[in-house]
């Protein structure tokens, strides 16, 4: 396991410490964040969203209904999730 680590971290060029989301949201100089998230996603717990956001400073969720399983692939014909990106990047 030390191996892999030492791998991974030579080709990220970082230690993977710094990847951990609870070390990196406090920084000040984080960009604003948007994550559009459903529910439904069997891949990636909606919880884990809800985290990010809550530790992450100017962060916004917007949770789709229905789109479940490779949303991402009917999040361009999903017209609130369309809305809230545009909304986030005019701000």
């Amino acid at each position: 396991r030390d191996g892999l680590s030492r791998r991974l971290e030579q080709r990220i060029e970082m230690p993977l410490a710094d990847t951990d989301i609870s070390v990196i949201a406090p920084r000040a100089d984080n960009p604003p964040l948007l994550i559009i998230h459903d529910p439904d996603d069997p891949d990636t717990p909606y919880e884990t969203s809800e985290e990010i956001v809550g530790i992450w400073p100017n962060a916004k969720l917007v949770t789709t209904k229905g789109l479940g399983r490779l949303a991402h692939y009917r999040l361009l014909r999903h017209r609130p999730a369309l809305n809230a990106a545009l909304e986030f990047i005019s701000d």
